[in-house]
């Protein structure tokens, strides 16, 4: 069948919106018509394709798009997991059957680069082509297309009471942001955190340690816009740190420093003072990609202050979305103050709003 789909023939360059090929679903996959999918960073770092990354190894031309939702229009042979008509959320691929997706958090499968980062769909190979030549998938979905074939491990049945356009980044962001808090750092009433950048990964951890019940959360970031924003999101202290160390700020508001700190920037100077700003015994939770330069005093894990990490929220999918989705339906996870639709015609405008700061999480609808 034939897809519109954006797609990127060369590093760093445009999204086209084109029309390519999709092959029918192979047993055990999923061909899903895409409502809408969130705009991500990680799209981003794909499209530039960085020498050190594993991004360079996915073969040009590609489509991209990791955040996708929308309805169930084909289940190929030995398929149980759905049905026609149900409403989904894609996810990243894993393979299921390793000892890291046994283990319950399946953002540690052993072969989750190849699986979302190479370019081919978990069976081998592509399911797109354009003029009869291979188009690589991105994190088995390549879902800035209208129609994409996805596979048990990434497609997420969600309910028919909720507008499904909405949901795609629950698939990467949104879900990376509060695993964060909710599996990896585990904070419990009373407790503070510092949140280091305001994008939709750090507002969704600050909406998690909200509903955790910490009761000094401080949202840090550039944008006086984006951090009035945390505020009525549940932030009690804001941070600007265009002129200022953000650690020493954060020592002013809280005598000792935070119990916990998540940092979703990528930069290595910012990750820096997340550990500096933190109470002996605290903990900074590595979230953003980018900067691999870090610099800090070693007193600082003499004194019990940790580092930890986390991928694509640290648990599965299947169980942490739909958590998330209630979670939402009883007002934890407004995500729809911070989300803003473009067309697939536009996505040059979202781009542009996304790198200036005035949206924090684009969604793209595909029309």
């Amino acid at each position: 069948m034939k897809s519109k789909a954006l797609v990127i023939y060369e590093k760093n360059g445009p999204f086209v919106l084109d029309e390519i090929e999709l092959e029918a679903p192979r047993a055990g996959e999923v061909l899903v018509r895409i409502a809408a999918a969130g705009l991500c960073h990680t799209d981003l770092l794909a499209r530039e394709k960085g020498e050190e990354t594993a991004f360079n190894d996915i073969p040009l031309p590609m489509v991209l798009g990791h955040e996708g939702s929308g309805v169930v229009a084909e289940v190929g042979p030995d398929v149980d997991y759905c049905s026609v008509g149900d409403h989904v959320v894609l996810s990243y691929n894993h393979c299921e059957v390793c000892a890291g997706c046994h283990s319950g958090v399946t953002s540690t499968c052993e072969e989750f680069v190849p699986l979302n980062f190479c370019g081919a769909q978990r069976g081998g190979g592509t399911r797109l082509y354009k003029d009869g030549q291979p188009v690589s998938t991105f994190f088995g979905q390549s879902s800035f297309a209208h129609y994409a074939i996805t596979n048990s491990s990434n497609t997420i049945v969600i309910p028919k009471d909720v507008p499904v356009e909405l949901f795609g980044p629950f698939g990467c962001g949104i879900q990376t942001g509060a695993g964060a808090v909710f599996y990896k750092l585990h904070p419990i009433p009373g407790d503070s955190i510092a949140v280091f950048g305001c994008g939709s990964v750090g507002l969704s951890a600050l909406l998690a340690a909200k509903a955790c019940g910490c009761t000094t959360i401080i949202a840090v970031d550039v944008f006086d816009s984006k951090l009035e924003l945390a505020r009525t999101l549940g932030a009690t202290h804001t941070v600007n740190v265009r002129g200022c160390d953000a650690d020493r700020e954060i020592h002013k508001i809280i005598k000792g420093g935070v119990n916990y700190a998540a940092e979703t920037t990528g930069n290595g100077k910012v990750l820096s003072q997340s550990l500096n700003c933190l109470a002996p015994g605290g903990t900074t939770c590595v979230i953003g990609t980018g900067s691999r330069e870090v610099t800090f005093d070693i007193d600082l894990l003499r004194s019990e202050r940790h580092v930890v990490g986390v991928i694509e929220g640290s648990l599965d999918p299947h169980i942490q979305i739909p958590r998330l989705i209630e979670l939402y339906k009883h007002g934890f996870f407004p995500i729809e103050k911070f989300t803003a639709f473009y067309d697939m015609k536009d996505m040059d405008k979202a781009l542009e709003a996304t790198k200036n700061g005035t949206v924090i999480k684009a969604v793209i609808r595909m029309n």
